[in-house]
């Protein structure tokens, strides 16, 4: 009636499939953004990509959260960037820079469900040089399996709980 998408109850007509890991079925090369990263790949990945939704990783590469298309679009929009300044960290890895002002979640909700157009996103040769800190408006806990979890498993997450994304992750969490 609301044109709402139906997952059905089981997965019967998949058979054997039903037993497949999840990792032969999901995206294999996976986009992530930094929880600090340069405002010109993250315009990059949103303009190359149609994923919905992005693994946040530290340095080190461990996961840290997840943040959707929108609010990276909402970000860009209002222009919630951190300056950089320039100065190494302490161990040389990474440039320090200044925290921008967040932005409310209201602010970012406003528009829905007509969130930013990402043609609308123009950066000049200065803003790409500046960062964006995601860590203020990712979702710190996302659903996550192993990689080892069956097809009929996640389907099952995705039907009673409602997700619209799901982490996989190798055996190392």
């Amino acid at each position: 009636i609301k044109e709402l998408p139906f997952l059905e109850s089981s997965l019967h007509s998949l058979g054997l499939l039903n037993y497949q890991p999840i990792a032969e079925i999901m995206t294999k090369e996976v986009l992530t953004i930094l929880e600090v990263d340069n405002l010109q790949k993250i315009l990059n990945i949103l303009t190359t990509t149609q994923h919905n939704g992005f693994p946040v990783v530290n340095e080190s590469g461990q996961l840290r959260g997840l943040i959707l298309r929108r609010t990276l679009c909402s970000l860009l929009t209002y222009k919630a960037y951190s300056v950089p300044t320039g100065v190494k960290s302490k161990d040389g890895s990474k440039i320090e820079v200044i925290p921008a002002s967040t932005v409310a979640h209201d602010t970012l909700e406003r528009t829905y469900p007509v969130f930013p157009d990402l043609n609308s996103i123009h950066l000049t040769d200065e803003e790409k040089e500046y960062w964006l800190d995601v860590r203020p408006y990712m979702d710190p806990a996302p659903y996550i399996v192993k990689e080892e979890t069956t097809l009929s498993r996640c389907y099952n997450l995705f039907r009673t709980m409602g997700l619209r994304h799901l982490v996989v992750v190798n055996g190392e969490l």
